[in-house]
Formats: structure tokens, sequence, C-alpha cells
């Protein structure tokens, strides 16, 4: 009888090896892949929410509706893009699903009918507790915020804090909007106490900084909205862009907001970092 021949223990071990070898090759290619999709997903999704916010204005005699997500002014209650009811700090602790209410209560929901669509699939934040231990329960549903200039409440004591905000730089109407194809309306936050809250800035100065978070879901890119209603994927240059976006998600930076902006170690992300200049270059302002 002729013996069957057999895998010896030696053969197993170099072909579990070689597919160990070959998987962490392909692990990293294939996140990366993924993280690249979720772009697609996230820019379709913002496409959508930006020709919403057009279609607002042109229907309502080009003004705007504001960029808010909680009562700055009562007065202004009526017209913000995604309305809280006397939403204040202490309801940070919010659900997906009741962030999904203020969606469903904003003026711009009328105009593409789908809560999905504020939500990047790449943004993980709604499935757990925030990465700020200040604040409970989870949110971060909605991954996207339109800049405080797009008809933003203006407050004299915030240029106090670093030049973020100017009232003769707000718009109101899209048609104040200065050259719309190079300024970004619509961003990613990441806010890391749950909910994106309010809107988002930056410092605008010679000295450009962070202030708000800001995200960076995709592989070192993000996905930005323009005036004009195109939308594009930035490649950052500087890894401290990415590390900046990294540290508010994990809670190692627990800051956040022009109350804490001059708290965070600026330098540690913002000195000579040409992502900053770029995204004060190109920040949506009437300038």
């Amino acid at each position: 009888m002729k013996a069957k021949k057999g895998f010896t223990l030696i053969e197993l071990l170099v072909v579990i090896a070689i597919i160990a070898l070959l998987m962490s090759i392909l692990m990293p290619a294939l996140g990366i892949a993924k993280e690249l999709a979720g772009a697609a997903v996230c820019a379709a999704r913002e496409k959508q929410i930006l020709l919403a916010w057009t279609v607002y204005s042109q229907a309502n005699d080009g003004n705007l509706c504001t960029p808010n997500t909680y009562d700055y002014d009562p007065s202004d209650d009526d017209f913000d893009w995604v309305a809280f009811d006397d939403v204040s700090y202490s309801r940070l602790d919010c659900t997906a699903e009741q962030e999904i209410e203020g969606v469903l209560d904003g003026v711009l929901y009328d105009y593409y009918e789908d809560p999905k669509l504020v939500h990047c699939p790449t943004d993980k934040r709604y499935s757990s507790a925030p990465a700020n231990s200040a604040y409970g329960g989870n949110g971060g549903y909605r991954t996207y915020s339109f800049v405080h200039h797009a008809n933003g409440n203006f407050k004299q004591g915030l240029i106090d804090s670093g030049r973020m905000l100017s009232e003769s730089e707000i718009f109101k109407k899209l048609d104040e909007l200065r050259t719309p194809s190079s300024k970004f309306v619509l961003v990613e936050e990441n806010d890391n106490r749950g909910l994106n809250l309010g809107t988002w800035v930056m410092k605008l100065t010679d000295d450009p900084g962070f202030v708000d978070p800001f995200a960076v879901f995709h592989n070192m890119r993000s996905v930005l909205g323009f005036g004009d209603g195109h939308i594009e994927r930035i490649a950052w240059k500087d890894n401290r862009t990415e590390k900046f976006s990294d540290d508010i998600s994990n809670g190692t930076n627990a800051g956040y907001g022009f109350e804490a902006w001059a708290n965070l170690p600026q330098n540690d992300y913002n000195s000579d970092n040409e992502d900053l200049v770029w995204l004060q270059d190109h920040y949506g302002r009437n300038k």
C-alpha cells in the first residue's frame, strides 16, 4: 500500500505565516478603502444638504436660514436649520433619536426630507458615550455644521476671543457671499461633548487656529461644501490637522468652542500649519 501524502507541520505553519503576512498587508488598504468609500457617501449627503440650503434661500427672497442649532436668539428661532426647543448645554446628553427630532424641526428639512443625510457613515460618535467625560448620554449623530458667518448671530464679545467673528463679514443673503465657489460653508465636525452644538468657527487672524472641533474622517481628508453648491474632498498636508481631530475625538484634548480656545495647547496644532492658512482663506464669510 502506498502511503498518502499530506502537509507536514512545518508546511502548514509556512502557509499560515504567508496568509498572516498577506492579511497584514491587505487590512490597512481595506481600511483606507472603507474610509474613502465613506467619503463618497459623505459627499453625496453634503451635496443634498447644500442644495436644500440654496433652494431655501431662493424660496425666501434670497435670505439664508440661520446656521444655529440652538437658541442664540429667540427672535430667529423659526429660521434655524436644525431646531431644538429650549436646548441648552444641559441637553448635551441627548440621544441620536433626540438629535433627529431637532433635524426634523429645522427649516431645511422640508427641502431634503431624509434625516440620515445629516450623518456621515464614518462618524461613529453616536454609538458610544462622549469622549469628554463631563457629558453623558450618547448623541453625536449629526456630523455637519454650517460656518457661523452664514447668517449666524453676531456677538460683540466674541471678537475679543481671538477675532473669530466680525459683523461686517457675516452674510445674510446668498448673493452677499463673494466668490462662493472658493468659500466653504458646510463642514464635518466632531464635537467630543456628543452633539455638534451651534455653528462652526475658527480663529481668523494673522495666526489662524482651530477653535471648534474639526473632523478628519477620511484618511487625511475632509469633505467640505462650498457656497456655490459643489463639494470637495480636501487632502490635508500637515499631520497635526488630523492629530487635532483625533485628540478631540478620543478625549485627549477636551477643549472646544470659543470659551476654551485660549486654554488649548494651540501651538501643538496651529503654528505654521498650512492647512489652517488654507481653511482661513476659504472660510465662508463676506470678505
